[in-house]
């Protein structure tokens, strides 16, 4: 798997111990979200929404590196996640004010403030593609391997199978997105998508393209 770094493919292969280390692939994906929030204002005053991080640190890792100490709503509709997140979150950031929402994005506004400064998301898309057509299907990511679990697998094998509930999924997550910079006016919003090796090497490149 070629590095692409902003966009663009700079030539160099992915070290090895990305592909077996989530730890690694963490630390690595935070420095690059710490250099795209080098230019946002991040002090105690700064209230930060991010939007389902699973139990990944990426984001969380980005923020520890300027040692955030502002407000900081998570949210994620997954059952266990952000219990197993909360862990990792209290010891990397241990001066941030966090308010941890364990629900669907649509669902969350009432726990949310009026307005948020910032709202970031990373690798977020898939998930809620996956999500609206089979909550049950993100069961996986609790262990957080690179194994997706057979239902995964077969919940996307059975949208393939139907393009007209892809379409709708696709229109209802970009409303999903719409909804919240439109509801949260953030001064800035910023998410991420890149192909992701795990979906790659487990036949369900078809996601990645979607």
């Amino acid at each position: 798997m070629s590095e692409f770094l902003y966009g663009d493919d700079i030539g160099e292969t992915l070290p090895p111990r990305f592909l077996t280390s989530h730890m690694a692939w963490d630390d690595f994906i935070s420095q690059i979200w710490a250099g795209l929030l080098s230019d946002i204002p991040l002090g105690e005053h700064t209230t930060v929404l991010e939007i389902g991080p699973g139990v990944s640190t990426k984001v969380g890792g980005a923020l520890a590196r300027y040692n955030f100490c502002g407000q900081l709503y998570v949210v994620d509709p997954l059952e266990g996640v952000l219990d197993i997140l909360k862990e990792k979150y209290q010891r990397i950031l241990p001066h941030a004010d966090i308010t941890y929402i364990q629900k669907p994005l649509s669902q969350a506004y009432k726990d949310l403030p009026e307005k948020v400064d910032v709202i970031l998301g990373s690798h977020v898309l898939d998930d809620m593609m996956i999500y609206h057509g089979s909550n049950s299907a993100l069961e996986w990511g609790k262990n957080y391997t690179h194994q997706p679990s057979a239902d995964l697998k077969t919940s996307w094998q059975n949208l393939c199978a139907e393009p007209d509930r892809i379409s709708k999924i696709k229109k209802d997550v970009m409303h999903n997105i719409i909804e919240i910079y439109d509801r949260l006016r953030p001064s800035v919003m910023l998410l991420n998508q890149y192909p992701s090796a795990t979906l790659e090497d487990h036949e369900m490149g078809s996601l990645n393209q979607h």
